[in-house]
C-alpha cells in the first residue's frame, strides 16, 4: 500500500475482482475504492504514489515498471528488466520524473531517469558499473545512488582464487550544471562557522518559500558524478532527507549460513560528514515520509520507531 502525500487516500493491491488490480480509497473508507487499473492479469507489486499526487508507479512479476496515470486510468509501461526487477524506483519530489535501477545483460545494473514530460528514460550511471537504489535530494538538485566501485579482493588460503567484500559506496549525479557540490574540500578560514549556520538559515527559508522543480541536463550526467567521502562497505537500501543520508550496513554474505555481523540502519550527516548507527540487529525497516523517523524489526520480530538523532526507539 502507498499513502497519498496529505494521508487522506490510500492505494493498494486487491484481488477483489478475481485478478489483481490497483485501487485507491480514502484511509477511514467513508466512500468505495475505485480501480486505477482493469482487465490485468498479473500480480502487482509496491505502488508509489508521485508527489504530485497524479500517478502511481507499480511493478508486476514479469519485471515490468508501470506508471498509471490517475485522471486518465492509463498504463505506461516505463521498463522491463531482463531478470528480476528491483522494486527501488523513487519519483522525484516534484513528481516529474521516476528514477529506478535496471539490470543489464552483462550481469550489472544501472540507474535510469524516466520523464513524464516526454516519456522517454535515460541511464544516468556508466555502463560498467553495478549501481542501484536512487534517493532523491529533497532540494531536487542532486540523485544519490549505491554503486559498486570498490575493489580490494581477498585471497582465499584454500584454493587459488578470490573474493571481493565491502564493494559499494555512495555516490550521486548533479542534475543540472549549476549544482553546488556538497562534499568539495571545505573553507577552514575563521568566522566559516557562522558563514554556514547563515547559509543554512538561508536555505531553509528558500524552501519555505519556494516549491521544488527540477531540472535535469541530461548531456553528460554520467560524468558528474559526486562520492560521498564514505568508507566503501556492504550497502543497501539508500534514502536522502535534508540533513541525512538513511541506508542499510551489512556483514558478508555466506552460502548455507547466516553472518556473524548483524544489518544495522545508519544516519549519515551531511554537514557534519559522519555516519551514526541509528538501528541494530535490523531485518525490516522504512523511513517516514517526512525522513525524521524510522519505523524498523529486528531478528526478534520487535518493532521500534526511531527518531533519527535521538537513538533508541
Amino acid at each position: 500500500a502507498a499513502w497519498w502525500s496529505d494521508g487522506k487516500r490510500l492505494a493498494y493491491v486487491s484481488d477483489r475482482s478475481g485478478e489483481e488490480e490497483l485501487y485507491v480509497q480514502a484511509q477511514d473508507g467513508a466512500t468505495p475504492a475505485q480501480a486505477v487499473t482493469s482487465g490485468s492479469a498479473g500480480r502487482y507489486l509496491a505502488p508509489r504514489w508521485s508527489a504530485d499526487d497524479k500517478r502511481i508507479a507499480l511493478a508486476d512479476q514479469t519485471g515490468r515498471l508501470y506508471v498509471i496515470e490517475l485522471t486518465s486510468k492509463r498504463r505506461i509501461t516505463v521498463a522491463k528488466d531482463p531478470a528480476e526487477l528491483p522494486l527501488d524506483y523513487r519519483w522525484s519530489p516534484d513528481g516529474g520524473y521516476l528514477s529506478y535501477s535496471l539490470n543489464d545483460r552483462n550481469h550489472l545494473s544501472g540507474v535510469y531517469i524516466w520523464s513524464v514530460a516526454d516519456g522517454k528514460s535515460r541511464r544516468v550511471t556508466p555502463e560498467y558499473f553495478d549501481a542501484q537504489s536512487p534517493a532523491w535530494a529533497p532540494n531536487g538538485e542532486l540523485l544519490y545512488f549505491l554503486s559498486a566501485r570498490e575493489y580490494q579482493p581477498l585471497i582465499s588460503t584454500v584454493e587459488f582464487n578470490f573474493a571481493t567484500d565491502r564493494q559499494i559506496g555512495i555516490f550521486a549525479v548533479a542534475l543540472h550544471r549549476g549544482v553546488t557540490n556538497p562534499y568539495g574540500i571545505r573553507d577552514d578560514e575563521p568566522g566559516d562557522e557562522k558563514k554556514e549556520v547563515d547559509q543554512d538559515k538561508a536555505s531553509e527559508k528558500d524552501r519555505e518559500k519556494s516549491k521544488v522543480t527540477v531540472k535535469i541536463d541530461f548531456d553528460g550526467i554520467a560524468l558528474r558524478a559526486i562520492r560521498v567521502p564514505l568508507e566503501a562497505d556492504n550497502l543497501s537500501e539508500l534514502y536522502a532527507t535534508e540533513e541525512n543520508l538513511i541506508y542499510q550496513q551489512n556483514g558478508p554474505f555466506y552460502y548455507g549460513r547466516e553472518g556473524l555481523v548483524k544489518s544495522k540502519i545508519m544516519a549519515y550527516s551531511i554537514k557534519d560528514r559522519e555516519a551514526k548507527t541509528l538501528v541494530e540487529d535490523v531485518s525490516e525497516w522504512t523511513l517516514t515520509a517526512d525522513g525524521k523517523h524510522v519505523l524498523a524489526q529486528n531478528s526478534s520480530k520487535e518493532i521500534k520507531y526511531y527518531e533519527i538523532g535521538k537513538g533508541d526507539g
